[in-house]
Parts: structure tokens; sequence; C-alpha cells
């Protein structure tokens, strides 16, 4: 409905005769002073102004060639003579631009009137018009069949205003020309009567385009009303019997808008008071993650030192309440300067990631306080450089934090280390063979499982054996 939108248009009138008549009598007054006086004109004035010159009796200094005794009484009077022939021609020269300028000021007007009297949707561009759904197709859809002649008529005046309005603006842009030529060269410029004809052209045209107008606005109303009678009908207007009805009621109504106020303001309160809430949980969780984040720093550090990428830190994920980011830095430098930041689902290999469960689950049981772990396989799946750090460091260091330590693995390598390596510590060594028997080191007796005897074939003899 917005495209519809235009302002009343305003009364056309040609200049004033007076001036038109000022332009003409400039040209002939300037026609009765040569180009030579007319240029000089300006510089005997001032000599005249000068008081030696003005109280002058007998020859003087020239002030203007600095010829000695040049200027004589008699030239003095003969500059005076040419001053006064040329007084009408400034006198017609400041009408002449004040005309000008007043022909100026109403052509622009005219310009900015004709653009404020068209329908909006005209002036404005294209993807404007597609934006607002103003299309023809969309209106007729609107209105229906029942409207098509109605619709025929609208563009056809539609038309015949645009048309209108073509020539308008020929009109004005060939006497806006045509001012602005006798504005910029009044010594050269004589065609008045081209632009007497140009206003001429200017209210027959404006004349022809107000018809137009009118025409448009008869077939434009039609068209208008019944769009708006569309949009009131499919207008959001649920509830307003309701609210006639606690218009009747004001005690009421007044009573009804407290109440709501008041829930307004407890809900309010009461959304307050859980962002805090969780605004108080996620410090906790960051609390708690930061001690966790340490513990797995270290355990990290221990099983993989001084690598390009390392563990960062357990966060909550922004904006969640259940979901945490593993972060990953990545750092060329010895001292892990300035890193980047990335998940470690997108940077760790395989190996790193079994190391950073194995570092989250080592963490957590130590700040639990855990009496003891049992690792089945830590290092199986990791590259064989861990494995070094796991049995000369990891063992140690959970050893010396007072936690027992049952390891179960099906690599040899390992349970030979571990039994060479922690020999003096009185480690316990085991191996299950296929059936029955858990038979301890040549160097250690102990009885076997319970779970070892399990009647079941598959659990006593599948895979490679344990120990």
């Amino acid at each position: 409905m917005k495209g519809f939108d235009r302002k009343p248009l305003p009364a056309w009138a040609t200049p004033a005769p007076e001036k038109t008549q000022s332009l003409h009598d400039f040209v002939e007054e300037r026609g009765k002073v040569d180009t030579e006086a007319r240029r000089l004109a300006n510089l005997f004035r001032e000599a005249l102004a000068l008081p030696s010159v003005h109280e002058a009796e007998h020859p003087i200094d020239c002030p203007l060639c600095a010829a000695d005794h040049s200027l004589t009484p008699e030239r003095v009077a003969l500059l005076r003579e040419r001053v006064a022939d040329t007084e009408a021609y400034q006198k017609a020269l400041k009408n002449g631009r004040d005309a000008l300028g007043t022909m100026m000021t109403g052509l622009s007007s005219l310009a900015t009137a004709l653009a404020d009297a068209l329908p909006a949707f005209i002036t404005n561009s294209s993807k404007s018009r597609r934006s607002r759904g103003f299309r023809v197709g969309r209106i007729r859809e609107l209105l229906g069949a029942d409207r098509d002649a109605d619709v025929a008529a609208w563009l056809s005046s539609l038309r015949a205003l645009a048309r209108a309005r073509s020539r308008v603006l020929a009109a004005l842009r060939g006497t806006s020309g045509l001012v602005k030529s006798f504005a910029a060269d009044m010594d050269g410029f004589d065609d008045c009567p081209s632009i007497e004809k140009g206003f001429e052209a200017i209210a027959e045209a404006h004349a022809d385009f107000s018809v137009a107008l009118a025409a448009y606005g008869i077939a434009e109303e039609k068209i208008r009303s019944a769009l708006q009678a569309v949009v009131d009908a499919q207008s959001e207007t649920a509830g307003w019997p309701e609210l006639i009805e606690l218009s009747d009621d004001q005690a009421a109504l007044r009573s009804a808008m407290i109440e709501r106020t008041a829930y307004a303001e407890a809900a309010k309160e009461l959304a307050q008071a859980l962002r805090q809430i969780d605004k108080g949980n996620e410090a906790v969780l960051n609390e708690k993650f930061g001690d966790l984040s340490d513990g797995v720093q270290k355990w990290w550090d221990i099983l993989g030192p001084e690598e390009p990428s390392f563990f960062d830190g357990v966060k909550q994920r922004p904006g969640a309440r259940r979901t945490i980011d593993l972060k990953a830095g990545l750092s060329v430098a010895p001292d892990r300067s300035n890193p980047k930041l990335r998940d470690v689902v997108a940077v760790f290999s395989m190996s790193q990631l079994h190391c950073l469960g194995l570092s989250l689950f080592l963490a957590r049981a130590v700040n639990e306080q855990a009496g003891f772990v049992v690792l089945d396989d830590p290092i199986l799946s990791s590259d064989e450089d861990y494995r070094a750090f796991f049995n000369a460091m990891v063992i140690e260091e959970l050893a010396n934090l007072g936690m027992q330590v049952i390891v179960l693995t099906q690599d040899q390598k390992t349970w030979k280390d571990l039994g060479e390596r922690y020999l003096h510590q009185g480690i316990s060594l085991f191996q299950l063979q296929r059936g029955t028997d858990a038979r301890r080191d040549s160097r250690l007796l102990q009885t076997s499982s319970r779970s070892v005897r399990e009647p079941h074939s598959g659990i006593r003899s599948s895979g490679t054996p344990p120990s």
C-alpha cells in the first residue's frame, strides 16, 4: 500500500513578465556599451573613488598607468562620462542575474514537485518493488478476476501518466539548459525568445500532466480501496471482540493489567534467577574442568613430552549445558608459545587420541583418590614411542602416589619390561595360559583366579594369551 503514496501536484506559473523583460532590457543595454567600456567600467569607477582623482583641478600622476601629469581634469571628466554610460548597463545586468536565478530556482522546484506527485512505486527501483511485493501479478492475485477491468484501466492511465511526465521532463531539460547557458555567458547570449518559448512549452506540458494525473487518480482509487479491503480482511484481528468486551468494564481491565504486570515482573525475576544459577553452574564447572585440565595436562606431558601438538584443556561448550570441548594446541616453539587452538578430533591422530583417553582416565582416578586402577592394554594401540614413557614414568608416578596398578596386556615386550624394571619393588607377574591354569612367573608364586576356571571354552581359549 505504501507504493501508492504520492503528494499533490502544486500549481505552476511561468515567470512574471517583468522577469523575462529584464532579460530583454539587459540585452538592449549591453548593446549600447561596447565590450571594452564594459570591461574597464569597474576600473574607472575605482579610480574615480580615489580622493586625489575626485578632487583634481590640475594634471596629476595617473594612478592607473603611473604616467607623470597625464591625468588632466578633462580626462577625469571623460572617465565620469564613461562610467555614467555604463550605469544603466550595470542595473540591467543585476536585474538580469536576479531573473535568471529566480528562473533556475523555479525549474528545480518543478522537477522535485513532479517526482513527489508520482506514486512511490514509479520512483522506487525495481528491486525495492520486488522486496515489497508490489507486482502487477500479485495485485491481480489479491483482487481476483472480478477486478481485471479496473486493473486494466489503472495500467492504461499509468501509461498515459508516464508519457505526460516524459513530455514535461523534456521541456524542463531544454529550458533549464537555455537558462544555464545564459547565466554562464551573459556577454554572448541573446536568445531570449527561446527561453520564453521554453517556459510556454513547460506550462503546456504541465497542464497535460495535471489532466493525466487526475485521470490516474480516479483509476488508482478503485485499485487502492479494493486492495485496502483485502489487506484489512487478511490482517490479524483475533482477540478484538474480547478487547471490546474488556473496554466496557474498565475497572476489571485495570485489575487484569495490574495482575498481568505482577506476573510479568515475577517471570522476569525468575528468568534472572535462572540466569544466575546457570552462571554459577558454569563457574563451578569451569573450576572443576580447570582442575581436571591440569591433571590431564600432567599425564599427557608424561606420555608424550615435547610434541608440537599437545593437550590444552577441557572446556564447557559455550551456550551448552551437557557438552564439553577438548582443545588441542599446535605450536612449533619449544616453549609452546603462540599456540593455535583446535578441537582434538580435528588434529590428533588415533594414537594421540588413545593417549588422551588414558590421560583423562588417570587424571580422574587421581582426582577421586582411587586406591587402584586396572589398565587393559593401555599402550597397545599407541605408537611404539609411548611404550617407554608409560613403562618408565607413568607406572612410577602412580606408584609414588601410593596407587596399586594392575596392567593386563597381550604384549610380551611390555610384560617383560615391567617385570624387569620393577622387580625391586616386588611386582607380581601372572601369565594366563590356554586352559584353566594361571601360572605364576618362575620368580613368584600365586594361586590362580577363579575366573580362569570358567567352564566356557570361549572365555578360556579366545585370543592371544593376556598377562
